[in-house]
C-alpha cells in the first residue's frame, strides 16, 4: 500500500473539478469502481484541492484480498497539477487475509497479487490524469 505523487507541467491553468470528474467517470465506466466522494477540500497552506475517492469491494473481493480503494488529490500551482494517488489502508487487505486463512488458503496468493496490482494501477491513474489534463 502506498502513495505516489506526480507533477504535470501543463503551461496553463486547468479546471481541477473537470479533470476529477472525468477521472471518476473513467474509473466507474472502464474499471467498475464505486465513486465514494468527489469534492473540494481546503488543503491548508497548500490551498484548495479536489478529491476523488473510489473503491472496488464485495464479499469475494474481501475473501480473496482484492479490495481496492483509491484517494486521488488534485492541486494546482500556476501552470501545473500535483496529483497524489493513495491506494489505501493495508488493514483492508489484512482483513481479507484473515478471512482467507480460515476459508480458502489459496486466496493468500490472490491477496499478494492484489497488493502488487494496486500499486501498478496507481501509475495507470496518474497517466490518465495527465492525459485528461493535456486534452
Amino acid at each position: 500500500m502506498g502513495v505516489q505523487v506526480s507533477t504535470f507541467n501543463l503551461g496553463k491553468p486547468v479546471n481541477l473539478e473537470k479533470i476529477g470528474n472525468e477521472l471518476a467517470e473513467w474509473l466507474l465506466q472502464k474499471h467498475q469502481f464505486k465513486i465514494l466522494h468527489k469534492r473540494w477540500e481546503n488543503g491548508g497552506k497548500e490551498g484548495k484541492k479536489y478529491l476523488v475517492e473510489v473503491e472496488q469491494t464485495g464479499f469475494l473481493r474481501v475473501v480473496s484480498g482484492l479490495v481496492f480503494w483509491y484517494k486521488i488529490e488534485l492541486r494546482q500551482t500556476e501552470n501545473s497539477i500535483i496529483a497524489l494517488v493513495d491506494d489505501g489502508d493495508i488493514r483492508k487487505q489484512i482483513a481479507g487475509l484473515g478471512v482467507a486463512i480460515l476459508v480458502a488458503w489459496p486466496a493468500l496468493l490472490t491477496a499478494g497479487a492484489g497488493m502488487f496490482t494496486s500499486g501498478q494501477f496507481r501509475q495507470t491513474i496518474l497517466s490518465k490524469i495527465e492525459q485528461i489534463a493535456k486534452s
